[in-house]
């Protein structure tokens, strides 16, 4: 089990590495769809970046192996943040923030999760992904900080969204993401 969680997180990891936003894709697939929605930056100047993470199924790779991944994703909003600030000597700094507060768009909260009230599963996906972009992002990862909200509310498939207010701004996110499957 831990092994196939630490290959699911990998993947995320490897899905959601931020990439330029002056290149397009040559093939766009679902997955790619969803990737590049999920993922927030908002440079508010050259020395300074804000980033929302939103870690959906859609990430998660078909392996049989991933259905768990794939629920608990369902079941749990896995939101990560980051305000950075860059000084001219080219070092990171991390501005320090409370966690995000998250609403439907219809403007109901929904509930932060604490590690004592999620399962040792869930928990585990997030330990895995605050190593995982550690190791891979460097400063960025390290200065990543998870949190887990109830994600029942919430559907990255179905109707409607929710915001993330972090950082002074309110993010949105609007449902169903780019890269799912079209209703029949």
């Amino acid at each position: 089990m831990r092994r196939s969680l630490i290959a699911f997180v990998l993947g995320i990891c490897i899905l959601t590495l931020p990439r330029s936003t002056d290149a397009r894709q040559l093939r766009t697939t679902l997955a790619i769809l969803a990737q590049d929605y999920v993922i927030i930056q908002d440079q508010r100047s050259p020395h300074e970046v804000v980033m929302v993470f939103w870690i959906t199924p859609q990430l998660v790779g078909k392996q049989p192996s991933a259905e768990k991944a794939k629920q608990i994703l369902t079941d749990h909003a896995l939101v990560g943040v980051v305000h950075a600030k860059f000084d001219t000597q080219g070092r990171t700094n991390f501005e320090k923030a409370n966690a995000p507060s998250l609403k439907t768009l219809a403007g109901r909260q929904i509930k932060q999760l604490t590690s004592e009230s999620i399962s040792p599963a869930a928990q585990g996906v997030v330990t895995v992904f605050q190593q995982i972009f550690t190791k891979t992002l460097g400063p960025m990862g390290q200065g990543t900080k998870w949190y887990v909200y109830d994600g029942k509310p919430i559907s990255s498939c179905g109707n409607g969204g929710f915001f993330v207010k972090f950082a002074g701004v309110e993010y949105d996110y609007k449902t169903p993401i780019p890269g799912c499957p079209k209703a029949k």
